[in-house]
């Protein structure tokens, strides 16, 4: 049976936040990024595009539209990809709930490219609880294959009488192999930020932005300023600044 635990880190992580910006607002002219993401090449043209800001709008599903992935938008000449790469077998993904909320049942769906079902979790949002929700894939599920791309949905079930005004973001990640240029730089790395570091240098943004958000690292502004910077580099520049609404699974 699934557990699912919060942990709210609010005030250490908005009094870590308050620290950084303010440092960060006196030395943005001269101080470079600490973290640099590359993005990789883009997917194949058949790939499907994916969402990254909630849609719907009708009913009392308004409020809720500024729901985001917390994930990259690969643009082409032709389209825009919601995608990411990653090298874990359990990845993590990210979303940030709005601020007042009115929804009351939140859904993430984790399919293969044959829309078999992978992962799914549902739990109760209180309206109270803002900010950025993770989901770890627990070890007990299937590992994702190398190679092969799924296909997520974080959905917000905001008016239980018209399910079909639910908010929702959509995309793709697809697990990588280790290359040998990887491992070695890898092998290098001590501390989390150094593994982010590596990570966003190859384009494995969720392997980055997993290693930036976890648990014991929230409270260290070299961690919390290159949080900052990585999310401000993909056009996630509000998101950045909101706390971490932990969410794991037994």
């Amino acid at each position: 049976m699934q557990k699912t635990k919060f942990w709210i880190r609010t005030i250490a992580l908005t009094y870590t936040l308050t620290t950084v910006l303010i440092n960060s607002s006196v030395y943005a002219s001269t101080e470079p990024n600490v973290i640099q993401f590359v993005p990789p090449p883009p997917p194949d043209t058949g790939e499907p595009t994916g969402r990254v800001q909630g849609g719907g709008s009708r009913g009392n599903c308004r409020n809720d539209r500024s729901l985001m992935a917390l994930v990259p938008v690969t643009k082409t000449a032709e389209k825009s990809y919601v995608w990411g790469l990653t090298t874990a077998e359990h990845p993590t993904l990210m979303f940030y709930v709005p601020e007042r909320t009115t929804a009351e049942t939140v859904e993430f769906v984790l399919q293969d490219e044959s829309d078999n079902e992978i992962y799914t979790t549902r739990f109760t949002l209180t309206k109270t609880v803002s900010g950025i929700v993770r989901i770890s894939l627990p070890a007990t599920t299937s590992p994702l294959i190398i190679g092969k791309k799924y296909r997520w949905i974080f959905l917000m079930e905001c008016d239980p009488q018209s399910p079909s005004n639910s908010v929702f973001v959509r995309g793709t990640i697809e697990r990588v192999a280790i290359g040998a240029t990887l491992l070695e730089q890898l092998k290098t790395t001590q501390t989390p930020l150094e593994r982010a570091t590596v990570y966003a240098a190859n384009g494995i943004w969720y392997d980055a932005l997993t290693s930036l958000s976890e648990q014991d690292n929230l409270n260290s502004p070299t961690i919390q300023t290159a949080w900052i910077d990585l999310l401000e580099q993909v056009g996630l520049a509000p998101m950045a600044r909101t706390p971490i609404v932990w969410q794991t699974d037994d």
